[in-house]
């Protein structure tokens, strides 16, 4: 885990229902990306250094999008 809870935060992570997970490959991206769909995430964020998982009812459902790490 790479990032979780940060109370500073104004997105999923300032209310703790978001984690980034490393990935550093395009291998273990797509199979974070995989287990996470599985097991029900709606709202995946990929970047080029880790997979944002998030589970805020708030925000749009059904989701996936590309970044890059900070």
């Amino acid at each position: 885990v790479k990032s979780h809870y940060r109370p500073d935060s104004t997105t999923a992570h300032g209310v703790g229902l978001a984690v980034d997970i490393q990935a550093k490959t395009s291998q273990s991206r797509m199979a974070i990306v995989s287990a996470a769909l599985k097991v029900g995430f709606r709202r995946i964020g990929v970047y080029d250094k880790h997979v944002h998982l998030d589970v805020s009812p708030d925000l749009p459902q059904d989701v996936m999008w590309w970044g890059v790490s900070k």
